[in-house]
């Protein structure tokens, strides 16, 4: 099982990252084509740009719940450790002093459910995990309700968005209304296809299970 553990890691990601990847890319790539051949001087701002504000992925989809995870902390030591310790020190003090908090534990599911490894007690880095401050900073802007939040920044790309796509459609109703079907599909298309395979949790999460499974068996 150890010695077929790294070959079938490469299967995943062939079949998840890459795969799904080009998907996203060749939506985009159609969509702007077309904005290139048929509609290329609109004067419509942030157009074609725009027409992919606020989608749900898998970024903003754990950005919320890294900071909904830190406004729903209560405990006054989790927040003093973060208003006073440098990010890379915050684990190891909390296992240090708080090895048994609610906090730890949640954040332990945090990283389960988006298929991140759990940070170190010690603070030493996983080469293979490269998000972890990035993670640990969206929990403190929770904590320290500091920063924007996350839903408001979809909430405004998704308004922007449906904005930009009615401007787009009007206009090509009044000057190419023989590419309006082609617009909205491909529109539909992108829209729906690029948060649908952003979904990285599923293979994330098992990845990370494999490389424990790895770890123990070594």
């Amino acid at each position: 099982m150890t010695l077929g553990y790294e070959p079938e890691e490469y299967e995943m990601q062939a079949t998840v990252w890459y795969a799904s990847q080009w998907m996203i890319f060749t939506c985009e790539e159609m969509l702007k084509q077309f904005i290139k051949e048929v509609m290329p001087s609109t004067g419509i701002s942030d157009f074609p740009a725009g027409l992919l504000q606020g989608l749900s992925c898998y970024s903003f989809e754990r950005t919320i719940a890294a900071q909904a995870l830190g406004r729903d902390t209560h405990e006054d030591f989790i927040r003093a450790a973060f208003a006073e310790q440098s990010l890379s020190q915050v684990i190891p003090f909390l296992h240090q002093h708080h090895p048994d908090c609610a906090f730890l534990r949640a954040l332990a599911d945090f990283y389960r459910t988006y298929g991140m490894g759990p940070p170190s007690p010690d603070g030493k880095k996983n080469p293979h995990e490269l998000d972890l401050d990035g993670v640990l900073l969206m929990i403190k802007t929770g904590i320290l309700e500091q920063g924007v939040d996350a839903k408001t920044v979809l909430a405004e790309g998704a308004i922007c968005r449906q904005a930009i796509g009615a401007q787009g459609r009007d206009w090509l109703r009044e000057n190419r209304p023989d590419q309006l079907d082609r617009f909205n599909k491909l529109l539909d298309w992108a829209q729906f296809w690029m948060p649908a395979l952003d979904n990285r949790k599923w293979h994330c999460t098992m990845t990370v299970r494999m490389r424990q499974l790895f770890r123990i068996t070594g």
